[in-house]
């Protein structure tokens, strides 16, 4: 039965193949969909990269969208969603786990590289300054473990560097953050150079709100909690301050530059003063608070109204994923 099917499925790509190509002699490549009609008509095919990591666009360029796959790489939309093609040129990894985009500058893309194999050194931090057309690896990490309820990587919008007539663009953020299991990074030179600062922030999702001020929340054993580092926060002046003490299982800052959401086993939470007090949102239709974490709250950068969140009971892929269009009441 199985050797059947194989059989069937090698012919129709063969033939869709051979339909594709402009001649016999045409050296070149023809682009195959992932899924044929051949194999769709055979229930098969059409999973092209397994698991999701990671999504986002850029603000500068709402048109630039890239998608990480945990073993199947890049992907990019030049189109806001509409097409996606592969953008892999100088990325060493075999999967991909998270994207920072630079405000000021719409081609300058952090993206954090993983799943390669244990010890193969194709792990870790590749930096764009052409849109994901190509990447250059930059910096090794030991297994690119990160948040999967936030973004590992972020930008401090206060470090922009304005260029003059001679540059090649116009402006760019320099100070980036990376946090790993291996601890907190810093690069000052937009991402081509980076530093451990702080070992003991590890695997936490990052923010930096529009003061430069460093936030951190992580599930991890080590680090747990809501942790507030301060403006262009370097090391130097030790540990951050851990402010809320439990796991914490979602981090995102809105649009304005300064409203913080977090979410953690008791549902989602707000707070409009850095990081020093919470609300906890209504939030009607979550489970209650204590039965599940609530993950991966992500807020709407132009409507703080739209949230998304979502939370497992039992096995973790059994996942429920919810939005409010009411700034979480409901």
């Amino acid at each position: 039965m199985l050797r059947g099917t194989v059989g069937l499925v090698v012919a129709g790509l063969a033939s869709g193949s051979a339909a594709s190509l402009q001649g016999a002699d045409n050296p070149g490549w023809a682009r195959v969909p992932i899924r044929s009609a051949a194999l769709a008509q055979l229930g098969l095919g059409g999973e092209g990269c397994q698991v999701v990591r990671t999504l986002g666009a850029s603000r500068a360029n709402p048109s630039l969208m890239l998608l990480g796959a945990d073993v199947g790489g890049v992907y990019r939309s030049l189109s806001g969603g509409a097409e996606w093609h592969p953008a892999m040129v100088g990325w060493h990894s075999r999967g991909a786990a998270g994207f920072a985009f630079d405000d000021a500058s719409p081609g300058h893309v952090l993206g954090l590289g993983g799943n390669s194999q244990s010890n193969s050194g194709a792990n870790g931090l590749h930096v764009s300054f052409d849109g994901a057309a190509s990447w250059s690896f930059v910096q090794p990490v030991a297994d690119a473990h990160s948040c999967m309820d936030g973004s590992p990587l972020a930008f401090d919008p206060l470090s922009i560097r304005r260029g003059g007539a001679t540059e090649e663009v116009a402006a760019m953020t320099m100070t980036a953050y990376y946090s790993g299991s291996e601890g907190l990074w810093r690069s000052v030179d937009a991402g081509k150079n980076w530093t451990l600062v702080n070992p003991f922030l590890s695997t936490a999702c990052l923010v930096v709100d529009q003061a430069g001020r460093l936030f951190a929340s992580s599930s991890d054993e080590q680090s747990f909690g809501f942790h507030s580092c301060g403006a262009h926060y370097d090391g130097s002046t030790g540990n951050c301050t851990r402010l809320r003490p439990e796991y914490t299982t979602g981090l995102d800052l809105a649009g304005d530059g300064q409203t913080l959401f977090i979410s953690n086993w008791a549902g989602v939470l707000v707070s409009h003063d850095h990081g020093s007090s919470f609300q906890l949102l209504a939030g009607r239709g979550l489970p209650n608070a204590g039965m599940t974490a609530i993950h991966h709250v992500a807020v709407s950068p132009v409507n703080t109204s739209y949230i998304s969140v979502w939370w497992a009971v039992g096995p973790y892929y059994n996942t429920t994923h919810a939005v409010s269009h009411d700034g979480g009441d409901s």
